[in-house]
């Protein structure tokens, strides 16, 4: 039983999550045309930036980062040499008109592996 408990706050202590995370399936929630910042920001919280251009118009970004350590990671000693972690990234940017209408919003998602160890250099 202990081993569990030990193995189980390892899994959760490796995971790190930051910023305001857009699910994709609720940007039904907002029409282009006819959503404003306030309805936007009242659906999804605070943005993680916000621009306003000269010209009046703003963009709203939303970013959640992940990182996941791999369970090497973790192994004393070995876990800097053989570990990696998943870095994810989700990304909603949402634009406004100079009014503060909804005028369009981009999606985007990637992931990349980091290796943790130590590479031998090349001969």
């Amino acid at each position: 039983m202990r081993l569990f408990l030990f193995v189980l706050l390892l899994v959760l202590a490796g995971c790190l999550s930051t910023g305001n995370r857009v699910e994709t399936n609720r940007l039904t929630e907002i029409t282009k045309g006819k959503s404003t910042i306030d309805d936007v920001i009242s659906r999804f919280g605070k943005p993680t930036s916000s621009v306003k251009f000269p010209n009046g118009e703003r963009t709203l970004v939303y970013l959640n980062k992940i990182a996941q350590p791999d369970a090497a990671t973790f192994i004393p000693l070995v876990g800097t040499f053989v570990g990696s972690v998943d870095n994810t990234t989700h990304s909603v940017i949402f634009e406004f008109d100079a009014k503060g209408v909804l005028t369009d919003y981009k999606v985007h998602d990637a992931t990349i592996n980091s290796e943790s160890g130590q590479k031998p250099s090349p001969k």
